[in-house]
Order: structure tokens, then C-alpha cells, then sequence
């Protein structure tokens, strides 16, 4: 199963939303889910240079909850973007 993007007000919000979802499925699909070789959230940030640094929580409650549906967390740091053309390499810029 595969949803993008889910987004909400921070991780720990999306990450308690998406196991009540797993809660909610239906016994045919849960147990197809309890079958799957790898059950995780991943979870991707774009980076940048503001703010300098980028702060995010994920609570006991939702860790407890993201472990009782045998699941991990999964992240991936994407690079920013180039802003301009200055001292960027030719292999950067995003043409038009």
C-alpha cells in the first residue's frame, strides 16, 4: 500500500493518523497488512537554507502505537533546490 503525500500540522500528527488507519482496516486487509514483509511510514523533508535548522517530534504514544501495527519510520533528506544561478553547476539548474 502506498499513499503520497499525507500531510498534516507535524510528523507526529501524520504518524498517529496513519495508524489509526492501519486500526481501522477491515480483518481481510489487516491481516494482509500483519503479512507484508515491510510495513513502514516513510517520511521525506526537502532541505534548504532557512530555517537553519529544522525541528520535528514524534511522541511516545505515537512510537508505542507505530510498534503495536509492527511498524517503522523510514526518512529521507532531500537537497534543496538551487535558488539561483550563482556558483551553481551547469548539472543543477533547472531549465525553463
Amino acid at each position: 500500500m502506498y499513499c503520497d503525500p499525507v500531510l498534516g500540522s507535524c510528523i507526529d500528527v501524520v504518524v498517529k493518523g496513519l495508524c489509526e488507519e492501519v486500526n481501522r482496516f477491515s480483518d481481510d486487509v489487516r491481516q494482509e497488512w500483519d503479512k507484508a514483509e515491510e510495513r513502514f511510514f516513510h517520511i521525506g523533508f526537502e532541505g534548504g537554507d532557512k530555517p537553519h535548522c529544522y525541528t520535528q517530534n514524534i511522541c511516545m504514544d505515537s512510537l508505542k502505537e507505530l510498534v503495536s501495527i509492527g511498524a517503522y519510520l523510514k526518512f529521507s533528506i532531500y537537497p534543496a533546490e538551487p535558488t539561483d544561478e550563482e556558483g551553481v553547476p551547469q548539472s543543477f539548474r533547472q531549465e525553463n
